[in-house]
């Protein structure tokens, strides 16, 4: 009897250590799959990011080629602020032989 009776007790107690091991499982399960889908939102987190990077990349890209096209503008108008220059140098000069012409033309007069 002594016999039977730690028999039931191992069992029960075979029983019930089944049933944690069970419970620790479901446990691991759920945390694991609470693990999958915090890597997946992690993932997309990433991808949302990546997105984003190639977009300010571009961004970026466009903001670089205006730069370059407006350094191209300043240096055609620095160019053609050279030749106006010069121009009026011209035309200054030309005004000056004008009026010396003049001078010499109204002292013969």
């Amino acid at each position: 009897d002594a016999l039977r009776t730690a028999a039931a007790a191992a069992a029960r107690e075979a029983e019930y250590s089944v049933s944690l091991a069970e419970e620790r499982a479901a446990e691991r399960g759920r945390a694991a799959q609470a693990l999958e889908r915090q890597l997946r939102e992690a993932q997309s987190s990433v991808a949302e990011l990546e997105e984003t990077a190639g977009l300010r990349g571009a961004e970026l890209e466009q903001v670089n080629a205006q730069l370059v096209a407006a350094g191209a503008e300043g240096r055609r108008l620095d160019s053609l602020a050279g030749l106006a220059k010069r121009e009026a140098e011209a035309a200054d000069a030309a005004r000056h032989e004008a009026e010396a012409r003049a001078a010499e033309v109204g002292a013969k007069l």
